[in-house]
């Protein structure tokens, strides 16, 4: 009797439900609730090429982007959506197992065939594009998770910039168009003629849909600056840090350093350790920061045999 309470307590808190946010956020500011928004879904909207491409940082677009996709939960055997029912946005998987059942004559059937996703899968991405209806039925096994985005959510949260306005619309043609040439089936469903579409679509239409926009070109171009960029900074860096490091253990092993020197030479190897700048310092542990420095100092006298 208790694991069966057990199992309708959860039931009902995981039945298709929309994940509420805490309290708290509503105080906080809308630039650092778009940060919460990409920490948390960045890694799955990014399996799909046309946010991938959209969230790259030259287009600053990220935050408002996430912020536009809703985070649902869902208990086992429940279905996302049906066979015949007008589509309401796109689906994005983010945890559990889901499979795709064809409706056969108004029925559902389970052949031992359909599709089964337990990785991150992204569904019905025609509905951002165009009026549509499921073709199939998403049906979870598990309690399961996915985001939905709707064509409203979508255009608000990218209106503010016209160049990526304009790639959305290229990318919309050309995704529409390849949709179109390989419909599964020409039978409208109801007499709003509202048509049913394939509902999970290859990846490489995707992909082909970003390479007709100008912006991938743009971004492509501007990304591989930017790589080449981090890289000549990150070895540079690198090779200053290893060259100071290299100095401070010369002069330590050599004894050609004196204390004070030698913390001044850890503080410039290890920017850590500085002071005012270094984190020790930024939060509040100044003590720690001389006990790391100490614990350093000691490694070298115990080498040099320096007891003094």
């Amino acid at each position: 009797w208790t694991r069966i309470m057990r199992s309708l307590d959860h039931a009902l808190k995981w039945k298709s439900t929309g994940v509420s946010e805490p309290f708290a956020c509503k105080y906080l500011p809308q630039s650092l609730m778009e940060e919460l928004h990409l920490s948390k879904k960045r890694h799955i909207i990014m399996i799909h090429p046309l946010f991938n491409m959209l969230l790259s940082p030259v287009l600053n677009m990220a935050g408002s982007l996430s912020a536009a996709f809703t985070a649902m939960s869902i208990s086992h055997a429940d279905e996302v959506f049906s066979s015949g029912q007008q589509a309401i946005g796109m689906y994005i998987t983010v945890r559990g197992i889901f499979m795709l059942m064809e409706d056969v004559n108004s029925v559902l059937t389970v052949s031992g065939q359909e599709p089964i996703f337990d990785q991150p899968s992204f569904f019905a991405e025609t509905s951002l594009w165009t009026q549509m209806r499921h073709l199939n039925t998403l049906f979870t096994l598990e309690v399961s998770e996915y985001l939905l985005i709707t064509p409203e959510a979508l255009m608000k949260s990218v209106s503010g910039s016209p160049p990526v306005v304009m790639a959305v619309c290229e990318y919309a043609q050309s995704f529409v168009s390849r949709v179109t040439k390989a419909r599964m089936t020409t039978q409208d469903i109801a007499a709003d003629s509202i048509v049913t579409f394939q509902d999970h679509t290859p990846e490489s239409w995707s992909e082909e849909a970003c390479r007709a926009t100008q912006l991938f070109m743009t971004i492509s171009s501007e990304d591989n600056r930017q790589t080449r960029q981090e890289m000549e900074h990150d070895a540079s860096a690198l090779s200053y840090e290893k060259r100071k490091v290299s100095e401070v253990i010369e002069g330590a092993m050599s004894r050609s350093l004196s204390n004070a020197e030698l913390i001044e030479g850890l503080e410039a190897a290890f920017p850590e350790l500085q002071p005012f700048t270094g984190i020790y310092c930024k939060v509040g542990l100044e003590t720690e920061r001389k006990r790391c420095l100490l614990s350093m100092l000691s490694c070298f006298w115990l080498l040099t045999d320096d007891y003094d």
